[in-house]
């Protein structure tokens, strides 16, 4: 006679259905969540050395896009389009938490607000020291080096907030980290959300927390 354990059934199917629901529920992220990798050979950050800046929700890498806001775009491939300065060049490697300037393919990125998108602008040559206000976080403690091929997070240091991949309305699908919903492993700007389920491009599903 099979003999059945009720108990031990209803465990399993209460962690089920936990899991399920904690698979499904929209999180919102945090200021300092991590979203890039800086892609190179050998074990350290330099600055004025090339890098391929990849983005772990978009799965894909920064580089230059003319366009209305940012000037920001994606590449499929590998494209060492990245570079950091320090505002006091050294040849010593990067430190987590050291302000930089970040260049991607042609221009230095700022914080600068915007009509449409996020609120970063460009520019072509690093000629304000206020320009300097990027940093990695989540790489190790402060005044550790910065490592290759390991997630990070990007920091900008007049927000304070980490910049990472979404999907949004306008613009390059970037965010600031505290405008971010995180719903089945991707990113949603969170006042983007309503059209952007209207448009198909995110379950209904991701409204029930909102």
């Amino acid at each position: 006679m099979l003999h059945f354990n009720t108990r031990k059934f209803f465990s399993i199917n209460a962690l089920v259905v936990l899991a399920t629901t904690m698979f499904c529920i929209p999180t919102f992220a945090d200021n300092s969540m991590k979203g890039w990798i800086i892609k190179g050979d050998g074990g350290n950050v330099s600055e004025d050395t090339r890098y391929s800046f990849f983005n772990t929700d978009q799965k894909n890498y920064l580089r230059y896009k003319d366009r209305t806001g940012a000037n920001l775009g994606w590449s499929k491939n590998p494209n060492n389009f990245m570079t950091v300065k320090r505002q006091n060049p050294t040849a010593a490697p990067l430190k987590c938490e050291e302000p930089i300037g970040l260049f991607i393919e042609k221009e230095w990125l700022i914080y600068e607000k915007q009509t449409f998108g996020i609120n970063i602008s460009t520019r072509t040559k690093l000629n304000n020291p206020d320009w300097y206000q990027w940093k990695f976080t989540n790489c190790g403690a402060s005044g550790s080096t910065v490592n290759l091929n390991q997630a990070v997070s990007l920091v900008n240091t007049k927000t304070g907030t980490a910049v990472v991949g979404c999907e949004r309305l306008a613009g390059v699908n970037l965010c600031w980290a505290e405008d971010v919903v995180t719903f089945r492993g991707s990113n949603y700007r969170k006042e983007d959300i309503k059209t952007l389920v209207k448009y198909g491009k995110v379950a209904i599903e991701i409204l029930a927390v909102l």
